[in-house]
């Protein structure tokens, strides 16, 4: 029971650390967080509308559109018609500039998990990692906001 206790603070250690509040710093090549995760995104899934992207990352259309507007004028990503629906505008990762750096943050994203990995007695990765699972599921099935 003890143990039970400490979760909240251990969660909140967590987040802190994996910086995942401050969607505004800049991870690396001058990417904010907000934007890894676009193009993260982006490279798994492919070519996306606006909502389907805006919906991925769990923000309002027009905050993806600020978000878009700095990757478009930078060339990273481009706006195209969508192939079904030439009223919608999709959302797909630019060659060679977008898909470069997509796959250099996804590199650098591997990269830092390994060393944290590494750092992790060989004996007790398994643990962790099955402790991962079970901790993004639980969190998956509560509500997105923690005050609701």
């Amino acid at each position: 029971m003890m143990k039970e206790k400490k979760f909240p603070d251990l969660t909140a250690q967590l987040i802190r650390r994996l910086n995942l509040l401050n969607r505004d710093q800049v991870v690396c090549y001058g990417v904010t967080l907000q934007q890894c995760y676009i193009l993260d995104t982006l490279e798994r899934k492919g070519r996306l509308t606006m909502n389907e992207l805006s919906r991925s990352q769990g923000v309002s259309v027009s905050t993806m559109t600020r978000a878009m507007d700095v990757l478009v004028r930078d060339e990273i990503v481009e706006r195209v018609d969508s192939p079904g629906d030439r009223r919608k505008v999709c959302i797909q990762l630019t060659e060679p500039k977008g898909k470069k750096l997509a796959n250099q943050l996804k590199q650098c994203t591997i990269d830092y998990t390994m060393r944290i990995l590494a750092l992790i007695p060989q004996e007790k990765r398994e643990q962790v990692i099955e402790s991962m699972d079970l901790l993004i599921e639980a969190i998956g099935g509560v509500n997105e906001k923690c005050c609701t």
